[in-house]
């Protein structure tokens, strides 16, 4: 790949914008800047999300940053976490781009940006710098651990999170036409666990995940139990809902 566009996109809630704010003062002193960054945001309360009534930010510091021209404010259908990826992704879909994921509850290191380039360009495949490797050769065995061994081995049944920076290429999931898109099945059957449905999905499409740790971090996490997703919804769940999704594609013909 011969990288022209590299796009950063984020999703929020209504009740996290003071940590929306402290993620995008860390996007503006990124050393690497990226072509544009997406903030995805909806109206209707969804999940644990109250909803931007009428569409306004209450914050004042967000509201400032957000006047600076690196961002762009979208305002969605509220899928949750799924905001974060499908929007752009569906947008830009036969672009030659990276788009890079994060959560709102993120503190970009300044080097980030520049070092997931370099590791795509180095790998050509997902990229992530959370997740875990593992030794399986088939989906059957995959048990949802969090085991943070930096093994930096090509495999498609590697794991990544999607909320430090993933990198996906539109490209990734061609394969499958755009199953990864479809949202009544991805709603129905795993309407928290977006990591989950992507994982399978770039599986199916052949990609191989590489997951990098630097020894000197790269990010922060400020995370609040209260309003997160896996907390909230996915502790303990994401073998079975892994298993789901597996036994629904397989019986519409896919093979995994």
């Amino acid at each position: 790949f011969v990288i022209m566009t590299a796009y950063i996109s984020i999703t929020s809630i209504f009740q996290r914008q003071d940590k929306l704010f402290k993620c995008l003062q860390s996007v503006l002193n990124l050393e690497t800047k990226p072509t544009k960054c997406f903030i995805y945001l909806s109206e209707e309360p969804y999940l644990l999300d109250q909803g931007f009534k009428n569409k306004e930010i209450t914050n004042d510091n967000l509201k400032q940053i957000l006047q600076n021209n690196l961002f762009e404010v979208k305002w969605v259908k509220n899928t949750g976490p799924y905001r974060k990826l499908i929007p752009l992704l569906k947008e830009k879909w036969h672009e030659n781009c990276i788009i890079l994921t994060f959560d709102d509850d993120v503190v970009l290191y300044k080097n980030i940006l520049s070092l997931y380039i370099a590791d795509f360009q180095k790998y050509s495949c997902c990229v992530s710098y959370r997740g875990f490797s593992t030794n399986i050769t088939s989906i059957d065995n995959f048990k949802y651990s969090h085991d943070k061994r930096d093994r930096r081995t090509q495999s498609k049944y590697n794991f990544a999170n999607s909320g430090v920076g993933m990198v996906t290429h539109p490209s990734f999931f061609h394969k499958t036409n755009q199953l990864v898109l479809n949202e009544d099945i991805f709603l129905k059957l795993c309407p928290t666990a977006d990591d989950i449905w992507y994982y399978v999905c770039r599986i199916l499409n052949n990609i191989p995940t590489v997951i990098c740790q630097y020894e000197n971090r790269v990010f922060q996490l400020t995370y609040d139990p209260k309003t997160a997703l896996f907390a909230n919804y996915n502790i303990h769940k994401n073998t079975t809902t892994l298993k789901n999704i597996v036994e629904f594609l397989r019986n519409k013909g896919f093979k995994l």
